[in-house]
């Protein structure tokens, strides 16, 4: 039987050998550093691998995100950018929420789409009293940056920025309206600027 030091300098060398990131080797052993194994031959080795660790931590992460986010902005990653749930149709018309009914007035859809969002002091009043009656609701701050940056007023970032964080957040929970991903992609678009 070799003594523990060999023995134990000898197995840490075979997994360095191997060029494994290593944080920790756990020996089946007293503190004294002797090794008894209950059979001849057999021993027990623990790795905590990094790599490992490090995906687990991220996707622990990710999932915490995920629930987060579905907590806090389930509602609001439903709603279109004129405040309703469904599709720009003639049917979604008839759907009426505080938000799609302040909204009214403040845009135009022509061929299933909105072509024209108002950027005028009325529709810029509008959207910020929407951020007062529901401040996750992202598309209120989309609109805001994107008329105020039209206007050269340098608080247009303020919106863009809390509009991102949103929109990284309904963009993740399944489901969330198309409108989401495209204000996403204009809004990281704008800051770039």
């Amino acid at each position: 039987n070799p003594d523990s030091t060999s023995w134990t300098t000898s197995i840490f060398n075979s997994f360095v050998n191997r060029r494994r990131p290593i944080t920790t080797i756990l020996l089946s052993a007293q503190l004294n550093h002797s090794y008894r194994p209950a059979q001849r031959g057999q021993f027990t080795v623990i790795i905590n691998d990094n790599q490992h660790a490090t995906d687990l931590g991220r996707k622990n992460k990710e999932q915490e995100t995920l629930l987060y986010a579905v907590n806090e902005y389930g509602d609001e990653s439903k709603l279109n950018m004129i405040g309703k749930t469904r599709r720009f149709d003639s049917s979604s018309f008839i759907e009426s929420i505080p938000i799609s009914r302040i909204l009214e007035g403040t845009y135009v859809i022509e061929s299933g789409g909105i072509k024209n969002i108002s950027c005028g002091q009325s529709a810029l009043s509008k959207y910020k009293n929407i951020i007062k009656l529901d401040p996750k609701f992202p598309f209120s701050y989309f609109v805001l940056a994107s008329c105020l940056k039209k206007n050269d007023d340098p608080s247009w970032r303020r919106y863009a920025l809390t509009g991102k964080e949103i929109l990284e957040m309904t963009t993740r929970i399944g489901g969330h309206h198309s409108n989401h991903d495209v204000a996403l992609r204009d809004l990281q678009e704008m800051l770039k600027e």
